[in-house]
C-alpha cells in the first residue's frame, strides 16, 4: 500500500502541464456597463452619445443614425432593490453598433450607460 503524500514525501515540483491560478491583479472584468453622455429627444430616445474616458473627460458626440431594438428588464422586481432599465440597440453615425441603456430605476440615479458584450465590442473593455 502507498502511503498517503505528507509534507515530507511530496515533491516541491509542478507537473510541466500543470497551470497557476490566475492572481487578482491579472483579472478584469469584461461586459461591465461603462457611463454615457447621452443627449435624447423628448420621448427620452437617444439622439446622440459621447464615451467618457478612464478620467472622465468627455469625447466627441456621435449622431444616432437608428434604433434597431428596443426592450425593458425589470429584474427582480419583488425586491426591495430591484432593478429596472430600458435598453437601446442603435446604430451610431458610420455604421457602428452600440448597445446602451438607461437606469429607471429611481433610487440609484438613474443614467445612462453603454452595455459592451465583451472586449472585442467597439468600445468594449480597455
Amino acid at each position: 500500500m502507498t502511503p498517503a503524500p505528507t509534507p515530507a514525501n511530496q515533491s516541491s515540483r509542478r507537473p510541466a502541464n500543470s497551470r497557476r491560478a490566475p492572481s487578482s491583479a491579472s483579472l478584469r472584468a469584461i461586459g461591465l456597463p461603462r457611463a454615457l453622455a447621452v443627449r435624447q429627444g423628448p420621448d427620452g430616445q437617444p439622439l446622440a452619445v459621447a464615451r467618457t474616458d478612464a478620467h472622465g473627460r468627455r469625447g466627441g458626440e456621435a449622431r444616432v443614425e437608428s434604433i434597431e431594438e428596443q426592450w425593458r428588464l425589470a429584474e427582480a422586481w419583488w425586491r426591495e432593490a430591484s432593478q429596472t432599465r430600458t435598453y437601446y440597440r442603435v446604430m451610431l453615425e458610420g455604421g457602428r453598433p452600440l448597445t446602451l441603456f438607461h437606469d429607471d430605476t429611481g433610487s440609484s440615479g438613474g443614467g445612462w450607460f453603454e452595455q459592451p458584450y465583451s472586449a472585442a465590442e467597439p468600445g468594449g473593455a480597455r
